[in-house]
């Protein structure tokens, strides 16, 4: 709710004042769609925003193409090997941002595909897929 309040200030102090027309949440358990929905709508009526939507569990909609990334304007991503995995959905991503051992063990932790985003600089976790570290025991 604070983030949502956050965003609604910083819309609002703009040069030119954004109204804020809805929040769509995503992301929530089937089970919890109805109570969510009625609290969270609630709270955002009291400081004055509507709910435009609240949206289940799809996970989905949580996942992106390999070759998602690769196009990505901003980024100078290429796929080491394995070209033909340009179609491949990942739904986690992990940042080789520790050691390589860290990275190792959060791989080998996600129970679904994730991307690697690793500096070309860090070469012990660009070769550990080539040196099989990352293979399941």
């Amino acid at each position: 709710m604070g983030q949502v309040m956050l965003y609604k200030r910083m819309l609002e102090d703009m040069d030119t004042p954004v109204e804020l027309a809805g929040v769509v949440i995503n992301r929530v358990e089937p089970a919890q769609m109805e109570s969510f929905s009625t609290s969270v709508r609630a709270s955002l009526s009291a400081e004055g925003v509507p709910l435009a939507a609240v949206l289940g569990m799809h996970p989905e909609l949580a996942r992106f193409r390999i070759n998602e990334i690769l196009s990505h304007p901003k980024l100078s991503a290429s796929v080491l090997c394995g070209a033909e995995l340009d179609r491949f959905e990942a739904s986690g991503c992990v940042v080789a941002a520790g050691t390589c051992e860290q990275c190792l063990r959060e791989c080998k932790q996600s129970s679904d595909p994730a991307v690697v985003i690793v500096d070309a600089q860090r070469t012990d976790v660009v070769r550990a897929p080539a040196e099989g570290l990352l293979t399941s025991p």
